[in-house]
């Protein structure tokens, strides 16, 4: 069903494309092998600059012996989905899904897989707003579920999360979900999964940060700006390794503490409360996607035992060609709400409401 679902999308894409005017058309490809051109020679300058980045130290490392099972037996994805409809006199309907999935005993058993869904009401002005008001009460729905999970299992787990582990900032006139109690009850939920022996693990296949650029800038003592996110940068040295060394299998960089690079006052607030953010990159293998692993710690110190235990959890849970671990990646797959989805229910809304009250149907003309 999926597959069937991406190819209908790519079909859409590409009848699209054919119904768009011939010299509108005409005139967009030209341009299009133009910014192509462009976009070559400023790869080409990213890899002369890793390649000088390279060979001055170490920054990638690779597995290329065997790789030992994880120390953990259980692994646990969890996510959240929603999506916004409606907005008539602002009012917008939110379906909201979460997923908790966990392994037992490694792959030996099936998975147990846990939903929740709902359809919250809110008031926004317009669709941009209502979405974040929207994404605020989908974060504090896993933060919610992490606290459940930690609180109630004994038995120490990987949790991977699809996302970094220390959110974006709320912003502060936000009626739907308090930011400094949202903190709390996030930080608190981390801190109390860590102290039971689970291992929170946030894996961001979105890039868009430069936190490791600017941890390279001060290493190197050299401006790296024309790496314009960490993704250029760690896919540029990544490319370079893998053709000097004919190397196709895991590579990761060394952990970096975010709590002396990220200025950010999110972080700020995790390190208040003992808890320390390790970030670090890692890729299955040339086909896969490259990602961010965050590691939350009460250590100031990364333990070096745990971090290759660590490597070979994500080494052992990424299948080939996939960027996620599997738990995590299952547990997006089943929580996600589509589009259509969501307006079906809102058309099913406006059925009923339209039933009660024939006056509906007039205002919504």
């Amino acid at each position: 069903m999926e597959e069937l679902y991406k190819q209908i999308l790519e079909k859409k894409k590409q009848l699209e494309f054919r119904l768009t005017e011939g010299e509108i058309l005409v005139q967009l490809i030209q341009r299009a092998k133009e910014l192509s051109s462009e976009s070559k020679r400023l790869f080409d300058k990213l890899d002369e600059n890793s390649k000088k980045l390279l060979a001055q130290q170490d920054l990638v490392f690779s597995i290329e012996k065997e790789f030992s099972p994880p120390r953990l037996s259980m692994a646990t994805g969890i996510d959240g989905s929603f999506q916004v409809v409606g907005g008539l006199g602002g009012k917008w309907y939110v379906p909201l899904s979460s997923v908790t999935i966990y392994f037992e005993d490694y792959l030996s058993k099936k998975p147990t897989i846990k939903y929740f869904a709902t359809i919250e009401t809110i008031e926004a002005i317009d669709e941009s707003q209502a979405k974040k008001y929207a994404s605020y009460l989908m974060l504090g729905l896993e933060t919610d579920e992490i606290d459940k999970f930690v609180s109630k299992t004994p038995e120490s787990s990987y949790i991977f999360l699809d996302g970094p582990i220390v959110d974006p900032p709320v912003m502060s006139e936000n009626p739907y979900l308090d930011p400094s109690h949202y903190t709390e009850v996030r930080v608190d939920a981390i801190k109390n999964g860590i102290i039971h022996g689970h291992i929170l693990v946030g894996c961001m296949k979105r890039i868009r940060d430069r936190q490791f650029v600017y941890y390279l800038e001060k290493i190197f003592d050299t401006n790296l700006s024309i790496f314009h996110n960490d993704l250029y940068l760690v896919g540029s040295l990544f490319k370079q390794y893998r053709t000097q060394n004919n190397f196709y299998g895991p590579l990761y960089t060394e952990p970096f503490v975010q709590d002396k690079i990220n200025t950010d006052d999110m972080y700020r607030k995790y390190y208040q409360k003992g808890i320390h953010i390790y970030s670090f990159f890692y890729q299955k293998d040339a086909f896969s996607s490259i990602l961010r692993v965050d590691i939350a710690q009460l250590d100031n110190k990364i333990n070096k035992r745990e971090f290759t235990d660590l490597l070979n959890a994500l080494t052992f849970w990424i299948l080939p060609g996939h960027g996620l671990p599997l738990p995590a990646l299952l547990a997006h797959e089943k929580c996600t709400i589509k589009e259509g989805c969501a307006q079906v229910l809102y058309d099913e809304i406006l059925t009923k409401e339209s039933t009660e009250n024939p006056l509906f149907k007039l205002w919504i003309r």
